[in-house]
């Protein structure tokens, strides 16, 4: 939980006219261990990770004894008899020390706690406050402009050296000669291959242009009449050299 001296020295010094307590009874082992009492100090505890979130009652009461005498150990305060030395009596020195470190952020998400307690709000608590909550908004309104899909330009892949090389052999190949399947083998690349058989192809048919420019409109017409749905949209977008969407990669059910 931290050291809690520095805490002390100032505790001890700020007067007992400004003492105050949220809570209503006493804690600990021969506490008066009320309900809602039990339940604001093991919410500080989870808060500052010293207990889990689904802790049996029993952990519960056991971490809390633990805070308590950890607490009394870093400040050398003194019980006033033997009995006190496991119990947070309120408006002790050790229940005062123990919200000034929650208002001090010594507690994760301390704000939440200090705001239910009658601890003074101290200017660095209201600051880190205002930062989650200047994040959260941030991250909200990003959320809510973001492109759909249907309106958002697809990022490509590169083209890879081996198919920059492959594809300009066969260009310059095609463009001399005919060959039977090529269409079947372009549509099932642009069917199965996504965006890295949409950026291939493109190069090819870009390359085959030009070398031969009705050979390549011949074979896309091939090639389209054996595509259907967003495949032939992709394909007819690579053909018009149309920047493709994320959508255009996005396949239903066929």
């Amino acid at each position: 939980m931290g050291n809690f001296k520095p805490v002390a020295m100032r505790t001890m010094t700020s007067g007992r006219e400004r003492r105050r307590s949220i809570l209503k009874g006493s804690i600990g082992v021969d506490g008066d261990n009320l309900p809602n009492d039990m339940r604001l100090i093991a919410r500080a505890l989870i808060e500052a990770g010293l207990l889990g979130p689904d802790a049996p009652q029993e952990d519960v009461k056991h971490a809390i004894c633990r805070a308590i005498r950890h607490i009394r150990r870093t400040t050398d305060e003194l019980p006033t008899n033997a009995s006190d030395k496991n119990t947070l009596i309120p408006e002790s020195d050790t229940d005062l020390m123990m919200r000034r470190a929650l208002a001090e952020l010594r507690f994760s998400i301390s704000h939440r706690t200090v705001a239910l307690s009658a601890s003074p709000k101290g200017a660095r608590a209201v600051f880190e406050t205002g930062v989650f909550l200047a994040k959260q908004r941030l991250k909200e309104n990003s959320q809510a402009h973001e492109t759909p899909p249907a309106f958002r330009r697809a990022t490509l892949p590169p083209l890879s050296p081996n198919a920059y090389q492959s594809n300009r052999r066969l260009a310059e190949a095609v463009s001399k000669t005919n060959f039977e399947g090529l269409d079947d083998l372009i549509s099932e690349s642009i069917r199965h291959n996504d965006k890295a058989g949409f950026v291939e192809v493109r190069d090819f048919f870009n390359v085959l242009t030009s070398y031969r420019p009705e050979s390549a409109r011949s074979l896309g017409e091939r090639v389209k009449r054996r595509l259907r749905g967003k495949p032939r949209r992709r394909f007819i977008k690579l053909m018009q050299n149309v920047p493709p969407n994320e959508d255009d990669f996005v396949d239903g059910p066929s």
